[in-house]
């Protein structure tokens, strides 16, 4: 990417210890994501993308086996950071994210108004007054009425809920924002009522997003550049309109197969098979399993490596040559 870029990933990898077994969910994962930009993670449950959030926020869970890469964010590199560092200077006041799922992000017994403030309280040392004064601001910001802030999350709709959780990422100031599903479990009409919010405050605050869904059509409304993920691996990345328009990894293709069409007399297709599991993925290509387009002896063999197919696009398919990265 040509832009100047405010994150960097360079292979990362995040694996889980899980019994006897290493689950390999983010294996060797690259991309970039220029300033005031959104990129798409896209791929089917399991595929890695929300332990690819974790694994940027640096939020690990206890039984991580490996965590390694490098992540750069406005060039300087964050991995070489302590944990205490990481939290001072980079967690909450550059990076911050939106969970998955808003009825679990917030604490069922605390008033909105104070589970918004209370990242200015801890961690930015802001009075009560003060910090709850910035919380209603933002509140309002995000589209949610006056007094909102003294409600509790089992008074508000979903759609109010997920309004919440993005003031919540805001309040702090951040310049990138990861959003997990944002729209999940939510009715068609919220859904879109938050994505042209997230637009709105994108270009307002000159956001970055990196935006994790495995909704195809959600994904085309809100990124400029998108990462195709499976079995932990991001096997097509490229800008947006390439992707959806010239898709090259036939995971990509078969995906957009599966779409209605609205002006195409086209029934939707559906993917045969299964996700790979990650604790034994099967050798060479991960999709190959489940690709009509597997070559034997190859695909089921080697891994391909990233292949530049385009400019900024990238695809990992031996069916295409192209300049390695």
């Amino acid at each position: 990417m040509t832009e100047q870029e405010i994150l960097s990933v360079e292979n990362l990898f995040l694996y889980y210890r899980l019994r006897n077994s290493i689950v390999r969910a983010v294996d060797c994962v690259s991309f970039g994501l220029p300033e005031k930009s959104a990129i798409a993670l896209v791929g089917e449950s399991g595929c890695g993308k929300s332990s690819t959030a974790i694994a940027l926020m640096r939020l690990l869970p206890p039984n991580t086996e490996r965590y390694e890469g490098r992540i750069r964010v406005n060039e300087l590199d964050v991995s070489k950071m302590s944990e205490d560092e990481f939290r001072r200077k980079i967690r909450w006041r550059v990076m911050s994210m939106v969970f998955q799922g808003a009825m679990n992000a917030l604490n069922p017994v605390l008033k909105v108004g104070f589970q918004a403030a209370e990242p200015l309280i801890h961690n930015f040392g802001y009075r009560k007054e003060e910090a709850l004064a910035l919380a209603e601001e933002v509140l309002e910001e995000v589209g949610l009425p006056k007094g909102i802030a003294e409600r509790y999350p089992h008074e508000l709709s979903g759609g109010m809920k997920q309004r919440v959780c993005i003031a919540m990422a805001l309040v702090t100031k951040p310049k990138i924002v990861i959003l997990d599903e944002p729209t999940s479990a939510l009715d068609i009409i919220t859904q879109a009522n938050i994505i042209n919010l997230l637009k709105d405050l994108k270009k307002e605050r000159g956001l970055s997003y990196v935006l994790i869904t495995h909704d195809l059509a959600l994904s085309s409304e809100l990124a400029d550049y998108v990462a195709v993920m499976y079995g932990g691996k991001i096997v097509e990345r490229g800008p947006a309109d390439d992707l959806y328009v010239s898709p090259a990894h036939p995971y990509m293709k078969m995906l957009l197969n599966s779409l209605p069409r609205l002006r195409q007399d086209i029934p939707p297709s559906f993917i045969s098979g299964a996700p790979p599991d990650l604790r034994n993925p099967p050798p060479g290509c991960r999709f190959h399993p489940r690709c009509p387009f597997s070559i034997l002896g190859k695909c089921d063999v080697e891994e391909p490596p990233a292949l530049r197919i385009g400019k900024d696009h990238y695809v990992m398919c031996w069916l295409y040559g192209g300049e390695n990265t």
